[in-house]
This record gives C-alpha cells, structure tokens and sequence, in this order.
C-alpha cells in the first residue's frame, strides 16, 4: 500500500504550485481590476490580461527561487 501514494520526487512541489497559480487565476478572474482600456474588450483580451499577470507572477516567483536556490 505504501508503494501506491508515494509518488517520484518533486510531485507535491508540482501539485502545490499548480493550485497556488489556479487559486491565483481564480482570484484574478472574480476580484481583480481590469483596466479601463479593457472595459470594452472582447472576453479573449480579458481573458489575455488575466494570463499575462499570472504569468507575471509565475516569473517573478521563478526568478526569486532561482536566484534564492
């Protein structure tokens, strides 16, 4: 049985950045401001800034690991 949930290295960091950056997503999509250029946009444009800033934040975060490893 101990073989079945032990999983190959790295899974849980995997498994947590993964929820941390939905949950971030989430967060973008139903509290986030957008900006007034965007109030008129299509959804994808919308859509497009959301991904962008969670990117953002993915990079930032990254880079900060990187450097801190």
């Amino acid at each position: 049985m101990h073989e079945i949930l032990s999983l190959p290295r790295g899974s849980y960091e995997i498994l947590g950045f993964f929820v941390v950056f939905r949950v971030l997503h989430s967060l973008l999509t139903n509290y986030g401001p957008i900006p007034s250029s965007l109030s008129t946009a299509s959804p994808r444009n919308i859509w497009m800034y959301r991904n962008i800033t969670v990117s953002f934040v993915h990079s930032f975060f990254s880079a900060f690991l990187s450097v801190y490893w």
